[in-house]
């Protein structure tokens, strides 16, 4: 699976753009980094959800840091964390790895 996405020649990225890049990341489990080429608002939270991918043992396991990362902060609601944390349980269907995304 895809690693790595540079963006670094694309200077186009607009805030709407950064934005649909983090919601994807949300999802994502195995992007672990984005090389981005200018300074966008939502720099950070993409880089915070990179670094879950690469730091997790797992996927599942990066996807319950996310949900975790959604409850513990301002970044989204318990709507969000609960959207989320159910798109982890049908994406890893096996109990013990249920665990982990809870």
């Amino acid at each position: 699976s895809l690693k790595t996405l540079s963006l670094r020649n694309n200077r186009e990225i607009s805030e709407a753009g950064a934005a649909a890049l983090v919601e994807m990341l949300q999802y994502n489990a195995s992007l672990e980094y984005v090389v981005l080429s200018h300074e966008i608002e939502l720099r950070g939270r993409v880089e915070e959800l990179t670094k879950i991918n690469r730091e997790a043992a797992s996927p599942h396991a990066a996807f319950g840091r996310k949900v975790k990362r959604i409850v513990d902060s301002e970044h989204g609601s318990i709507e969000d964390a609960v959207s989320l944390a159910l798109a982890g349980l049908d994406r890893f269907s096996e109990s013990d790895q249920q665990q982990e995304v809870l």
